[in-house]
């Protein structure tokens, strides 16, 4: 079994929509992983800002990281703890 790493991976979406119907389906697919999630609309910006914190295996981290740092609109950075 591989060890566990926590991270928190923050995003910057810039549209709303597709990019957050994209986002929240692949945090419900991964959904035992994560350990909160925090939401904050920043609408002067017309962005929203999206921080999750994660636990599971690094490999499992990093395949989530990836693929939500390839939507469309979205800025990712994922920090381990």
């Amino acid at each position: 079994m591989a060890d566990k790493r926590t991270a928190v991976l923050t995003m910057v979406v810039k549209t709303h929509g597709y990019a957050l119907d994209s986002i929240n389906a692949l945090l419900f697919k991964n959904a035992g992983m994560i350990l909160t999630k925090m939401e904050f609309p920043c609408p002067e910006l017309g962005s929203t800002v999206i921080s999750v914190v994660v636990e599971a295996a690094n490999n499992k981290v990093g395949a989530l990281s990836g693929q939500l740092g390839q939507l469309r609109d979205v800025n990712l950075k994922s920090i381990t703890i």
